[in-house]
């Protein structure tokens, strides 16, 4: 009599999830670790097999939460402080690829709102995890994206010659009107090479 109650509940459990799918929606979460352990040239990809560090974590989540709810159910997963994430929408390239566009700026927004306004509406909705340490004073300050002083995001790659692997390494922001070469401090310090160690750009593109 239990085992047909059990399967009278998961049937009804079934039918509501049916009813109720136009309500949700999945997104697919990269952050800096799963970038980490991804070897190819873009920074994620969704036809993993299940179990892979650098599979993206997928949420399916009501439309109408709000993107300050996500960002803290995010955070929580990642065991941080709210304060310390900041979501990006991603976007399809011309180059195939698929890369952080712009953040999501207005907590308010639903996340059905956030990925219409901002990404290219393919399923699932993409978002990349920022992560950033709080300076001295404890307070985390965010570099801007937007106005005369704004920065760019750059996602930075690793080729290993010796063993001819190319793996995610993270981010870091640098100046719109910057040169290539102000790229060198940043690298060296993600990197923890010495100062002064001689090392080649690439930028990805993809034919």
């Amino acid at each position: 009599m239990k085992q047909v109650d059990e399967e009278r509940s998961e049937a009804i459990r079934r039918k509501k999830e049916r009813e109720e799918q136009h309500l949700y929606m999945n997104i697919a979460v990269v952050s800096d670790d799963t970038f980490r352990e991804h070897h190819g040239f873009d920074l994620m990809s969704t036809d993993l097999d299940p179990g892979d560090p650098a599979l993206p974590t997928t949420y399916r989540v009501r439309r109408t939460m709000k993107v300050s709810e996500f960002t803290q159910l995010v955070a929580e997963d990642k065991g941080l402080d709210v304060e310390r994430v900041r979501l990006w929408a991603m976007v399809n390239r011309q180059n195939k690829t698929v890369r952080p566009d712009q953040p999501l700026r207005d907590p308010e927004d639903t996340v059905e709102t956030a990925a219409f306004k901002l990404s290219s509406r393919a399923a699932p909705f993409k978002v990349y995890a920022e992560v950033r340490e709080p300076g001295d004073d404890g307070k985390v300050v965010w570099p801007e994206t937007q106005g005369p002083n704004a920065s760019v995001l750059v996602i930075l790659k690793h080729f290993d010659p010796v063993t001819q692997t190319l793996s995610g390494v993270g981010h870091v922001f640098v100046k719109k009107q910057s040169k290539v070469l102000e790229l060198a401090g940043p690298i060296l310090q993600i990197m923890n090479w010495p100062a002064g160690t001689s090392f080649s750009l690439y930028e990805v593109c993809i034919q």
